[in-house]
C-alpha cells in the first residue's frame, strides 16, 4: 500500500513537474524564437528596402545630372551656331555636297567631344521644325527632310522640349537606328526669345546598366529590374543578373501575377513584400517609383538566402530545446523520488492528527533528510493544540466582534448622515446669496448702452461667480480625496480663455500688492483641448496665490507650453510658476505637499490650512501628471508640473455667450401668468426682473401657503417653487396643488439651492415637472418656460461684444503718447520683428498710474497680435517724421 502511494506521488511530482518546468521553457523559447526571427525579417526588409532607396536616388540623381548637363550643353554658343549654320547649308543643299561637309569639319569634332566629357552615347542637333541636321553616331546616315516621326521617341521629346520650352526626357524605347535600347533627353536651343531648335542627347546605356546592375548587399541571388509600361505591358529596360537579353527583350503583361510589384512600382506605389517572381522562385522584393523616367524599380532576392541564418537559428533552437528537455525529465525523477517517501510518512501523521491522536511522532528518517519536512511536521502538532483551544474561544469571539461591528456601524452611518446634511446645509446657504449675485450680473449684460468698462466689470462678477459656482458644486469631491474617490470629469474648454480669466482674476490682487504677474504662453500651447478645467483652474490658484501671498518684492511669472505627444491625440501640457519671493528651506521640502503641512512662512503668516499643496499634488496626479519644486531661501521658488491632455475639436465657448439673447415674447402668443414663490425677496426680485420686461404676467409668494391661495385664485400657468421656505415648505405645497386635477394643469419647477444629486429623485418624487438648481443662468429659465409651456421668444440677431473686446476697440495711438517717441520707435520695431519678449520689456517700462494701456498692451502682445501694435505705433512715427521735415 505503501508503495503504491509512493509511486503514485512519484507520478504526480513528476508530470506536474515537467508541466511547471517545460510551460515556461517552451513559451520562453518560443517568445525568444519569435522575436528573433521577426528582428532578422524587420532587418532584412529595412536592408532591402534601404538598397531599393539608394538605387531609386541613384538613378534619379542620375538622370537628373543628365538633364542639367543637356541644359548646359543647348546654351554653349557653338551649339546655337551649329544649328544655324547646318540648318542654312541643309536649306539649299543636301547631306553630300561640299558646303554640308565643310561645316561638318568645323563642327564635329568639338561635338564628338561632348560625348567624352558629358558622358552620353550620341549627340542629334535638330532644326525647329523638327529635322535632323546633325548627329555623332549616326554619321552621313541622314538626308534633309529626314522628320524625326521616323523615332516615335525621337518625336515626342522633340515635341514636348518645344513645346514646353524646357528640358525634357523620353521613355526607353528600340532605337531601330542603334539597334539598342535608347532613352533621350531634349532641350530648346534659344538665340534671343526664339527657339531656333533642338539639341537631343542619348544616354549611355553603360552607364545607366551600371548603376543597375550594382548588386552590391543583394547576395548570390539578388537582382535589379527596371521596367516601363508599353501599351499595357511591363518592358525590362536592362539586363538583369539571371538574364543578360532582358532589355527589351522580357516582355510581360501588366496583369502578370509574378510580376504585380514591378507593375505598382510603374504607376507610383512603393511597398516591400515575398512575391514569387518570373523565374517561379520564392523572393522578397522592394519596389519603388522612378519618376525621372516614367518607370518602375523592383529589388529582390531569394528568400532562401535572405532567410538562410533564420534556418540555422531553428535548428539551434530545437536542438538546444531538445537537451534541456532531457536534463529536465532527469532532474524530475531525482527530485521527485527524494520527495515522495518522506511525503507519505508525513500523509500519515496528519491522518492520526485528524483522528485526534497529537502525540504520534515524526521517524528519524525525516529528521535526518529533509529538515523542512520535520518542521512542517513539528507545525502541525502546534496548529492541532492551537485550533483545539481556538474552537473553544471561537463562538465567543465571534459574537464580541459581531458587537462591535453593529457598533462601528451605526456610529459610521450617524458620521455619514451629520456630514451630507452639514454640506446640504452650508451648500444652500452659499448658493443662495450667490443666485443673486450671478442673476443680477446676468441683468447687468444683458442692459444696452452699458458703458465698456461698467460691462467688463459686470463680466468679471459673472465668471468670478461662476466658477465660486463650481467650486461650490466640487465641495462633495474634494471631500471624496482622503477616500480615494475623486474621480477625473475631462470636458472640451478654451485654455487661452482659461488663463486669460485667471489673469483678470489675479492681476488686481498682484497689483494692490506691488507686484508683477505675467502669463506667458509658447505658440504651441493648442487653445481647445480636453482635460478637468475645474482642477486645473482650482490648481493654478492654489499655486498663483501662494505666490503672491509669499512675494513681497518682484514679480510672479506662469509659463505654458506644450511637451511631447504621449500618443496620437494625447500630449503632455507643462506649466512652471516662478516667483521671487520668500522660498522654501531644503529641510521643508520633502514634506510640502503632505496635508495638513505648512512651510515655516506660511505658519509666520498664520493663514491657510495647509492643504492648497496637498489638494493640487492629488489632482494633477489624478490628470495623469507629477509636479515638483526648487526653491532657495530668500530667491524665490518655482513650481513646475505637466498634465495629460487631449486635442479638442470642438470651439468651446462661454454659455453665457453661445445662448442668443432673448428681446422679448414671439407676437400672436396667449399671455402667459408665472407665479414666483421665494421666502428671499431678492430671489423673487431676480425673476421678476428677469421676465416682466418680456411681457409675462408675474405674481409672488413669500411661502407654500401663499402659493396655494394665490394658485387656487389666479391659476397660473407655470410656478417657479422654492423648496426650503417657513410655515410650508415647497414640497408640501407642491404635494397639495399636484393633488388635484386643476393642479395637473399647472407646471411646477423646483428651485432649489441643493447641491446633492439625491435631492432631484426627491423634489420629483413630491410632484414637480422639472429641476432648476440655484444659482441659475437665465437661458435654463428660458429654456424651461419653452419646455413646459411652449414659449416662442425673440432672439437678438448678434451677439454683444464682450468685455475685451471692447477694451482692444477702445485702445488707440493716442494713449500711447504719454511715452517718449524713443519707446514708441521701438515698440514700432518690435512689433515689425514679432520679438514678444522685447515687447513686454518695453511695456514694462510704462509707469503704473497707466494701468489700462499696460492690460490692452500686453493682451495685445500675449495673442501674438503684432499687426494691431504696428497700427497703434505706425501714425506717431510718421507724424514723427513730417513734423521734422
Amino acid at each position: 500500500m505503501q508503495q503504491s502511494r509512493t509511486n503514485k506521488i512519484v507520478n504526480n511530482l513528476l508530470l506536474w513537474f515537467l508541466v511547471i518546468a517545460l510551460l515556461p521553457l517552451s513559451l520562453v523559447t518560443f517568445m525568444t524564437y519569435y522575436i528573433a526571427s521577426s528582428s532578422l525579417r524587420k532587418e532584412v526588409n529595412n536592408n532591402l528596402g534601404s538598397i531599393a532607396d539608394s538605387k531609386a536616388n541613384r538613378l534619379n540623381n542620375y538622370i537628373n545630372e543628365r538633364q542639367k548637363n543637356a541644359i548646359t550643353i543647348s546654351q554653349i554658343p557653338n551649339i546655337v551656331n551649329a544649328i544655324e549654320e547646318y540648318q542654312k547649308v541643309l536649306h539649299n543643299s543636301q547631306i553630300d555636297s561640299d558646303k554640308y561637309h565643310q561645316i561638318d569639319r568645323q563642327y564635329r569634332k568639338f561635338l564628338s567631344n561632348y560625348l567624352d566629357i558629358f558622358g552620353y552615347s550620341d549627340i542629334l542637333l535638330l532644326s525647329e521644325h523638327g529635322d535632323i541636321v546633325f548627329s555623332v553616331k549616326r554619321g552621313k546616315n541622314l538626308s534633309y527632310k529626314n522628320k524625326t516621326e521616323k523615332n516615335y521617341e525621337i518625336a515626342k521629346v522633340f515635341d514636348r522640349a518645344k513645346t514646353l520650352m524646357q528640358v525634357q526626357i523620353s521613355n526607353f524605347s528600340f532605337d531601330r537606328t542603334t539597334k539598342e535600347p535608347a532613352a533621350f533627353i531634349a532641350a530648346p536651343v534659344f538665340k534671343g526669345n526664339l527657339i531656333i531648335g533642338v539639341v537631343i542627347l542619348q544616354l549611355n546605356n553603360q552607364e545607366f546598366n551600371q548603376v543597375v546592375n550594382d548588386y552590391n548587399g543583394l547576395g548570390k541571388t539578388g537582382e535589379t529590374i527596371v521596367g516601363s509600361l508599353v501599351n499595357k505591358h511591363i518592358v525590362f529596360l536592362s539586363p538583369t543578373r539571371h538574364d543578360q537579353k532582358a532589355a527589351f527583350q522580357r516582355v510581360v503583361s501588366i496583369n502578370e501575377q509574378n510580376l504585380e510589384p514591378l507593375a505598382q512600382a510603374v504607376y507610383g506605389i512603393k511597398g516591400i513584400a515575398i512575391t514569387t517572381d518570373y523565374r517561379q522562385k520564392e523572393t522578397i522584393s522592394a519596389w519603388r517609383y522612378l519618376p525621372s523616367l516614367n518607370a518602375g524599380l523592383l529589388v529582390k532576392m531569394d528568400t532562401e538566402e535572405a532567410f538562410n541564418s533564420l534556418k540555422t537559428l531553428k535548428n539551434i533552437v530545437v536542438i538546444l530545446c531538445i537537451i534541456t528537455i532531457i536534463a529536465v525529465i532527469l532532474a524530475a525523477i531525482l527530485v521527485a523520488k527524494s520527495i515522495s517517501k518522506p511525503v507519505v510518512k508525513l500523509t500519515e501523521i496528519v491522518q492520526e492528527f485528524a483522528q485526534g491522536n497529537l502525540s504520534k511522532q515524526t521517524p528519524d528518517f525525516i529528521h535526518n533528510g529533509i529538515y523542512e519536512l520535520a518542521t512542517l511536521a513539528e507545525s502541525f502538532k502546534r496548529m492541532a493544540k492551537e485550533l483545539q483551544t481556538s474552537f473553544d474561544t471561537l463562538e465567543q469571539r465571534v459574537k464580541e466582534r459581531t458587537a462591535e461591528l453593529v457598533i462601528a456601524k451605526e456610529k459610521a452611518e450617524v458620521a455619514n448622515q451629520a456630514k451630507s446634511t452639514f454640506i446640504s446645509n452650508m451648500s444652500h446657504e452659499l448658493r443662495s446669496p450667490l443666485n443673486a449675485i450671478l442673476g443680477f450680473s446676468q441683468l447687468m449684460l444683458r442692459t444696452k448702452n452699458l458703458p465698456s468698462e461698467q460691462y467688463e466689470n459686470a463680466g468679471i462678477i459673472y465668471h468670478s461667480g461662476e466658477y465660486l459656482l463650481t467650486l461650490i458644486n466640487n465641495i462633495l469631491d474634494l471631500s471624496k480625496i482622503e477616500a480615494g474617490k475623486t474621480t477625473l470629469n475631462p470636458k472640451d474648454f478654451d485654455l487661452h480663455r482659461l488663463l486669460d480669466d485667471l489673469e483678470d482674476m489675479l492681476h488686481l490682487r498682484a497689483s494692490n500688492a506691488g507686484l508683477k504677474l505675467r502669463f506667458e504662453r509658447t505658440e504651441n500651447v493648442p487653445r481647445y483641448i480636453c482635460t478637468d478645467e475645474i482642477k486645473l483652474r482650482q490648481v493654478l490658484i492654489n499655486l498663483l496665490s501662494n505666490a503672491i501671498k509669499f512675494t513681497e518684492v518682484g514679480e510672479i511669472v506662469l509659463s505654458v507650453f506644450a511637451g511631447e505627444q504621449e500618443a496620437i491625440d494625447v500630449f503632455n501640457l507643462h506649466f512652471q510658476i516662478r516667483d521671487t519671493g520668500v522660498g522654501i528651506a531644503p529641510a521643508e521640502l520633502p514634506k510640502l505637499f503632505d496635508a495638513f503641512t505648512q512651510a515655516q512662512a506660511g505658519k509666520e503668516m498664520q493663514e491657510g490650512t495647509g492643504l492648497g499643496l496637498a489638494i493640487s499634488h492629488k489632482f494633477i496626479q489624478l490628470m495623469g501628471g507629477d509636479i515638483t519644486v526648487e526653491s532657495e531661501l530668500g530667491k524665490g521658488t518655482t513650481f513646475q508640473f505637466y498634465i495629460q491632455a487631449k486635442l479638442s475639436q470642438q470651439a468651446v465657448t462661454n454659455p453665457l455667450e453661445e445662448q442668443p439673447k432673448v428681446l422679448g415674447l414671439a407676437p400672436n402668443q396667449s399671455t402667459y401668468k408665472i407665479l414666483i414663490v421665494d421666502d428671499k425677496v431678492i430671489n423673487r426680485q431676480l425673476l421678476i426682473k428677469l421676465l416682466a420686461p418680456l411681457g409675462f404676467e408675474l405674481k409672488e409668494a413669500s411661502n407654500g401657503m401663499e402659493a396655494i391661495a394665490i394658485w387656487n385664485e389666479w391659476e397660473p400657468h407655470l410656478i417657479f417653487m422654492d423648496m426650503r421656505m417657513p410655515i410650508m415648505d415647497g414640497y408640501e405645497a407642491t404635494k397639495q396643488i399636484k393633488s388635484t386635477t386643476k393642479g395637473n394643469a399647472t407646471a411646477v419647477i423646483a428651485f432649489t439651492a441643493s447641491a446633492l444629486e439625491e435631492e432631484r429623485a426627491i423634489v420629483l418624487s413630491a410632484g414637480c415637472d422639472d429641476f432648476v438648481r440655484k444659482p441659475f443662468m437665465e437661458y435654463t429659465i428660458f429654456d424651461t418656460l419653452a419646455k413646459h409651456l411652449g414659449v416662442k421668444f425673440i432672439y437678438a440677431d448678434t451677439k454683444q461684444a464682450s468685455a475685451k473686446e471692447l477694451t482692444e476697440t477702445v485702445l488707440t495711438s493716442t494713449q500711447l503718447t504719454c511715452m517718449s517717441q524713443e519707446w514708441i520707435t521701438q515698440l514700432y520695431e518690435a512689433a515689425l520683428e514679432a520679438n514678444t519678449n522685447e515687447v513686454i520689456k518695453l511695456i514694462e517700462k510704462i509707469p503704473e498710474s497707466n494701468s489700462f494701456l499696460i492690460q490692452s498692451l500686453t493682451k495685445i502682445a500675449r495673442k501674438f497680435k503684432f499687426e494691431q501694435l504696428i497700427d497703434l505705433a505706425e501714425p506717431l512715427i510718421l507724424y514723427d517724421e513730417r513734423s521734422h521735415q
